[in-house]
């Protein structure tokens, strides 16, 4: 897991404790492996990303893009972003940001406070 705010996914999602629960599952052995990767720079973990993941679930940035987009492997994402009427929904086309092949996860839409 990569992340410019650890302490943050790590309060948050418990990401061990359900690949505990996703391995205790599955009798044939391991099925989910988390790393926590902390003090390392941008590049490493970019790298470590698109090299070593068996699957993304990115944030809706260029930096998780570039990780999925470089892993090329199943990649899942947000896809309430961006926001109706904002600006960038009206620049961008979501068929170019999202490629056919990733998967779409829904949600409430994303707003501002």
């Amino acid at each position: 897991m990569t992340s410019d705010s650890p302490s943050w996914v790590k309060s948050a999602i418990n990401v061990t404790s359900i690949a505990h629960q996703l391995n205790r599952k599955n009798s044939g052995g391991v099925i989910v492996d988390v790393v926590h990767s902390e003090n390392h720079d941008p590049g490493f973990d970019l790298a470590l990303m698109s090299l070593c993941c068996d699957g993304v679930i990115m944030s809706t940035g260029s930096y998780g893009w570039w990780g999925a987009w470089l892993a090329n492997k199943t990649t899942v994402y947000y896809s309430n972003w961006p926001r109706t009427y904002s600006y960038v929904s009206s620049i961008m086309k979501r068929e170019d940001y999202f490629p056919p092949d990733w998967i779409p996860i829904g949600g409430p839409e994303f707003r501002w406070p």
